[in-house]
């Protein structure tokens, strides 16, 4: 799956090249959810469940999470899991809205919820990785980036990644490994 800004989460990734070398930039929604303007929007139709309850709350944080919103994205996400606690996507978003406002502990949490719900996900890993590094968990980084490298193993950038986790881990005969492997998938695209 390609990569994205974070802050963008309305448009499908387009490709390699818009990506950013920035660890604050390289975070990547899994799913596009249609934006809905930061301003406040009516929940009091009427509903049938908990499930589209949590939907429209969801689809809400979204759109404050476009909007740069994240106190408010952060409050919806949180009532759309208390309607569904099983949502990876809701998961997923609470961790990208706690990376924007730098909470990597939460962020960190939130990801690792989301791999509960959703652990063939490797965007999630990838993702629960970036926060651990940012944490100086490398040994758990290097984890989480080695599950995101067994589900896709087409993205150069987890590779590079371990690598620095490697790396800082001491580790420099892996890192070197895992930075090669980068460079020959950079060079498959």
């Amino acid at each position: 799956m390609d990569q994205k800004k974070p802050t963008d989460v309305s448009k499908p990734p387009r490709s390699e090249e818009e990506s950013s070398t920035k660890v604050t930039n390289q975070l990547r929604p899994t799913r596009s959810r249609k934006a809905v303007a930061c301003p406040q929007r009516n929940l009091q139709k009427a509903h049938f469940d908990s499930y589209h309850l949590a939907q429209d709350y969801l689809q809400r944080a979204v759109g404050h999470l476009n909007a740069k919103c994240y106190p408010e994205a952060i409050s919806d996400f949180k009532i759309a899991l208390q309607h569904n606690s099983e949502s990876a996507e809701g998961h997923f978003y609470l961790g990208l809205a706690y990376f924007m406002i730098s909470d990597y502990q939460k962020a960190k949490s939130a990801y690792q919820e989301a791999v509960v719900c959703e652990p063939g996900d490797a965007t999630i890993h990838e993702n629960l990785g970036i926060v651990c590094q940012l944490l100086n968990q490398h040994s758990e980084a290097a984890q989480a980036f080695t599950h995101a490298i067994a589900l896709d193993p087409d993205q150069a950038e987890s590779y590079s990644r371990l690598g620095s986790s490697l790396l800082q881990l001491g580790k420099r005969d892996e890192a070197k490994a895992a930075y090669c492997q980068a460079l020959l998938v950079k060079l498959q695209k």
